[in-house]
C-alpha cells in the first residue's frame, strides 16, 4: 500500500540520518541495510541491484562492529538468500549494468542463517532456514525447520505471521 511505502520510505531517511550522525553503530547500520531491503522491494531491476551492493556492505559492517548480534545473521542471511534466488533474465540485465553484479548461492545464505540461529532463535531466522532447504531440495530438513519455527515463541504480530506461513508451508509437505 502507499501508506506501507511511505512508512519504509521514512524510516531509510531517518536511517541514514543515524548512521551519518553515527556511523559506527551497528545498530544505525544494521537498520540502513534493512530500510534498503525494504524499500528495494518497490523499485525496478536496476535499483534494486544498486541496493542490494549498499545492503550488504551495511550488514557487514554492522557485524564487524557487533558479531555477537544474532539478527545481523538474519540479515545477511536474507540478503544472500535473494540474491540468489534472482531469475536468469534478471541476473542478465545485472551483468549488463555492472562489471560484477551482487552473488550469492543458497549456502552461503545458510550458513548466515547457521551462524544467527547458534546465537539467538528466531521464528524468522528458523523459518529462513527451512526455505533456504526448500530451494537446497532438500525437504526433509525444510519440514525439520518448518516445526522448530512453529515450536519457537512469537510474542509479536509479524512472527505469528511467519509462523502461520510456516505452517502451510509445511502442510504443503503432507507432513
Amino acid at each position: 500500500s502507499d501508506k506501507k511505502i511511505q512508512f519504509i520510505r521514512e524510516a531509510d531517511v531517518a536511517a541514514t540520518k543515524a548512521v551519518t550522525l553515527a556511523p559506527e553503530s551497528w545498530q544505525a547500520n544494521k537498520w540502513k541495510a534493512v530500510c534498503l531491503g525494504r524499500s528495494s522491494d518497490y523499485d525496478g531491476t536496476k535499483e534494486r541491484i544498486q541496493k542490494s551492493f549498499q545492503i550488504k556492505e551495511y550488514a557487514l559492517k554492522a557485524v564487524k562492529l557487533n558479531p555477537q548480534e544474532a539478527s545481523l545473521y538474519t540479515v545477511l542471511g536474507m540478503w544472500s538468500f535473494n540474491v540468489a534466488d534472482v531469475d536468469w533474465v534478471s541476473r542478465q540485465i545485472a551483468s549488463t549494468l555492472f562489471a560484477t553484479p551482487p552473488e550469492a548461492t543458497f549456502e552461503e545464505a545458510l550458513d548466515y542463517f547457521n551462524k544467527g540461529e547458534a546465537l539467538k532463535a528466531t521464528v524468522r531466522n528458523r523459518s529462513a532456514i527451512a526455505d533456504t532447504y526448500v530451494k537446497l531440495g532438500n525437504k526433509a530438513k525444510a519440514a525439520e525447520w518448518y516445526n522448530k519455527a512453529i515450536e519457537t515463541d512469537a510474542p509479536l504480530k509479524e512472527e505469528q505471521e511467519i509462523k502461520e506461513l510456516a505452517k502451510k508451508k509445511l502442510a504443503d509437505f503432507g507432513e
